[in-house]
C-alpha cells in the first residue's frame, strides 16, 4: 500500500476516518481514570494523621452511607473533583468517597 493509498483510506474523501480515528482515540484516553473509585481506593489515596482519624470516629464518617439519600456527594461541605474521584470536605481532611456520610451531613 503507498501512502498516498493510506492516506486516502484513513481519511476518505469527506475526513470520516479522522472523524473515527480521533474519536477512538479519546474513548480510549485515561479510560482507568473515570471508573469510580472504591472507598478503600480513597482511604488509600492520602494517609491522615491520628487527630484527622480521630476527628472523623467523632463525627462517625463511613465510606459507605447507611442512609441512601444523604452522601457525601450531596452535602453542603463535600467538594468535588473527577466524576468517579474522590472527593474532599470542609469539615473533614483527606480524601472523601461520594457515597460516604458523617454526621454533620447538610443538603446542598
Amino acid at each position: 500500500m503507498t501512502r498516498r493509498e493510506w492516506l486516502a483510506l484513513v481519511f476518505g474523501r469527506a475526513g470520516l476516518g479522522l472523524l473515527a480515528g480521533a474519536s477512538l482515540g479519546l474513548a480510549a484516553c485515561n479510560r482507568e481514570r473515570w471508573k469510580t473509585k472504591t472507598p478503600e481506593q480513597c482511604a488509600a489515596d492520602q494517609p491522615l494523621t491520628a487527630e484527622d482519624e480521630r476527628a472523623r470516629k467523632l463525627l462517625s464518617y463511613l465510606e459507605r452511607s447507611p442512609i441512601p439519600k444523604r452522601l457525601c456527594a450531596n452535602c453542603r461541605f463535600y467538594r468535588a473533583t473527577f466524576p468517579g474521584e474522590c472527593g474532599s470536605c470542609f469539615v473533614l481532611k483527606g480524601r472523601i468517597h461520594p457515597a460516604g456520610w458523617c454526621r454533620r451531613w447538610i443538603r446542598f
